[in-house]
């Protein structure tokens, strides 16, 4: 039970005429006699008759006494057998579980309790036994029944004049304070126009005033238009919106759709229809015209007397005899002729009764389907009439909404976390070429103060052909010998050219590899700006709807 329950039931004990002065937690920590006690109380209160004592009357009889008061008050029990039972037996010892509810819906439904109560004492009906049905006691039974109905009609009156008593108290009421605001308006009136009443140029200060309101009031319609308008619009937009969802749904279903999948659906659907049409309906039909033609020939045939019973019954049992020995002598030629189909035929035979089963259940679906979508339309439709809309959200597709832009929020923060990121790194990135652009600049300049020269372009960095001068040497061998060491350098300087070539490509691939990701970023960076701003623009009109 919950902490309201147990409040509103305190609540109610220790108000007049119970005045128990508990709290929840003595109320909740009573014996089983006790809450019996104060239920019996309760209900005779209800009903307006004397506490009874409990300790005067055993369990049986104070379990019957409140149920008896139960149905009288029309208390709603469970709906299951098992629930019940355990319901009764647990107002029998006095459970929480049984006990707090029947409490607490009798607190909350006292007027109209009391009032069914004061009616049963005047329209419950008195069962009389068959034997002492004479006809006096017949005619005094109908006329305690008609008395019944009459006192029904004359309490509905009565309920009525009182809600008619009612509004008229309404309507007096708020003549009076009508009359009473007639009253103060009349005398501000008065005042006005003792106050206005030496000024000459009233009547144009009236018709200003006049001019004044109607331009307001003017003002207030056209404002109210102009929210109209504002409304149709973003309805408008929300539908545009939705309309261009669907028709992008509806592309992509489109573009993944597989004919095989559908014809072969299609063609389930048209032999589940021929079977239903050519044997199960068929089946039916002659069935329903057997049902006719039996029914017609019981309509046709002469009144039954007790022997013409007695004859039928005697034509059942042969019949039903005769069945039975057919069934025995079939056994017996089925079991000397060993048939090997029997197995099959109850096989097939099963099979067409499920099939048979399965139709059914699809008409029923089926019915049951249309049925639904009608009331789903009508709903739709009624709900449509009172809100004033087009088209409505269902809790499933609000639901699936508040997924979707959960996600779209996760996806928001995530690619915001990742610009954020992109934005440090290029400030840092920016940082660090200014760094090192000031710390070259103070190289350059300290090279430049040593008297040193400075290259800053690699492509002047190729030294100049060195001059060459008369040969000194003229001995063949040191001439081969220097041939080959020129040759050597020439092949290592050929080597590290090669190497310094490779490693130029490299350096290119690598540069051209970090532009194009570079350019990716950016153009992801712009891409995810857009992104946002659209995603914050769908957000505010989803605000506004």
């Amino acid at each position: 039970m919950t902490t309201e329950t147990l409040r509103t039931i305190v609540d109610n004990l220790n108000a007049p005429p119970f005045k128990k002065n508990l709290t929840l937690i003595t109320f909740d920590s009573m014996t089983t006699d006790k809450l019996l006690q104060i239920t019996s109380d309760v209900l005779c209160w209800i009903q307006g008759v004397p506490d009874i004592d409990i300790r005067s009357e055993t369990p049986d009889e104070t379990a019957m006494r409140l149920l008896n008061s139960l149905r009288i008050l029309k208390y709603p029990p469970p709906k299951d057998i098992d629930q019940i039972q355990k319901w009764r037996l647990g107002i029998l010892e006095g459970e929480k579980m049984a006990i707090y509810p029947v409490l607490e819906w009798t607190f909350k439904n006292v007027d109209r309790l009391k009032e069914r109560v004061y009616l049963a004492n005047y329209l419950t009906r008195i069962e009389v036994p068959v034997e002492d049905q004479s006809p006096e006691v017949v005619r005094l039974v109908n006329q305690v029944y008609e008395k019944m109905e009459e006192f029904k009609a004359i309490h509905s009156r009565i309920i009525e004049s009182r809600t008619d008593f009612a509004a008229a108290e309404d309507i007096r009421a708020d003549l009076k304070a009508m009359e009473e605001e007639k009253e103060q308006l009349t005398r501000k009136i008065e005042r006005s126009r003792r106050k206005v009443a030496n000024r000459t140029d009233l009547n144009r200060y009236l018709t200003l005033a006049a001019q004044l309101r109607q331009e307001t009031e003017h003002n207030q319609e056209l404002q109210h238009q102009r929210q109209e308008q504002r409304n149709a619009l973003v309805r408008i937009e929300q539908r545009i919106q939705r309309l261009t969802r669907m028709l992008a749904d509806l592309k992509r279903e489109k573009d993944n759709i597989d004919p095989e999948k559908y014809l072969a659906r299609l063609q389930k659907e048209i032999e589940t229809n021929t079977y239903v049409l050519n044997e199960k309906l068929l089946n039916e039909i002659e069935v329903v015209k057997k049902n006719i033609e039996g029914v017609n020939k019981i309509l046709n045939m002469r009144s039954v007397n007790q022997a013409d019973v007695g004859n039928l019954k005697q034509k059942v049992e042969n019949l039903n005899r005769e069945i039975m020995e057919i069934t025995m002598q079939r056994d017996k030629k089925d079991e000397a002729s060993e048939d090997k189909l029997t197995i099959y035929r109850h096989q097939c035979t099963n099979v067409q009764r499920k099939k048979a089963n399965i139709a059914e259940q699809l008409q029923t679906t089926r019915h049951d389907l249309d049925e639904t979508e009608t009331q789903l339309a009508i709903k739709k439709r009624e709900l449509g009439e009172k809100t004033g809309k087009e088209e409505l959200i269902t809790s499933v597709q609000f639901k699936n909404y508040v997924n979707k832009l959960r996600n779209k929020t996760n996806v928001y923060k995530r690619k915001k976390a990742e610009m954020e990121d992109m934005k440090t790194e290029i400030t840092i990135l920016t940082r660090t070429e200014d760094i090192l652009e000031s710390q070259w600049k103070e190289l350059k300049e300290s090279i430049i103060s040593e008297g040193r020269g400075v290259i800053e372009d690699p492509t002047f960095s190729q030294k100049k052909r060195p001059t060459t001068s008369a040969i000194s040497v003229t001995d063949a061998s040191k001439l081969k010998a220097m041939v080959k060491e020129l040759n050597d350098q020439l092949n290592v300087k050929q080597s590290e050219v090669h190497q310094l070539k490779g490693e130029v490509e490299d350096f290119s691939r690598i540069h051209k590899k970090a532009y194009e990701e570079f350019s990716a970023n950016e153009n992801q960076f712009k891409n995810m700006e857009r992104e946002l701003q659209q995603e914050k623009e769908a957000t505010q009109n989803v605000n506004l709807s």
